[in-house]
């Protein structure tokens, strides 16, 4: 059974998130201030934030119990205004979405209270939101199966691809 969370707060890119000083990765005052929305956006769907929580907890028992691996799918839908994403002659902008997805997986892990180790799948798609005051991000996240190398070359067999080395 997937949950969704709809107007999950925006994530900045990654290169306005974290810079590099002395050769280390430093948090911004972008990333801070990132963190604060996520929270306010926890404070404010608190009911059924606490839902989810309760549910994923006991989806971890059971995968304990069962002696099975924790694991959870993330798709991230962000939803930005249509000329971000295209430009009048339907040509597609220079927006880099997967460049969000550090910022995105550690506000979840934050107001989820739980550590993003357990993400194993994160898809992320670009969709067109009716106007700039209306972007957001949509998330849904699902129990899954860590899966071996040998699952996905067997997938990959059973459909038709051009194969690389």
């Amino acid at each position: 059974m997937p949950v969704w969370f709809n107007n999950f707060p925006l994530p900045p890119s990654v290169n306005e998130y974290l810079m590099v000083i002395h050769g280390r990765l430093v948090k911004t005052k972008v990333h801070r201030d990132y963190g604060d929305l996520c929270l306010l956006w926890a404070s404010q769907n608190r009911g059924a934030l606490t839902s989810i929580k309760n549910w994923l907890l006991e989806l971890k028992k059971r995968n304990e119990t069962a002696k099975r691996p924790f694991a959870l799918e993330i798709s991230v839908y962000l939803a930005f205004e249509e000329s971000r994403l295209l430009t009048v002659n339907n040509k597609t902008e220079q927006l880099d979405g997967s460049n969000r997805l550090k910022a995105l997986m550690d506000g979840l892990s934050t107001v989820l209270s739980i550590d993003d180790k357990h993400f194993f799948a994160e898809h992320c798609e670009k969709v067109i939101a009716k106007s700039k005051e209306t972007e957001c991000t949509i998330i849904r996240i699902a129990p899954m199966s860590p899966r071996s190398q040998q699952e996905i070359i067997q997938m990959m067999n059973s459909q038709r691809h051009i194969r690389g080395s």
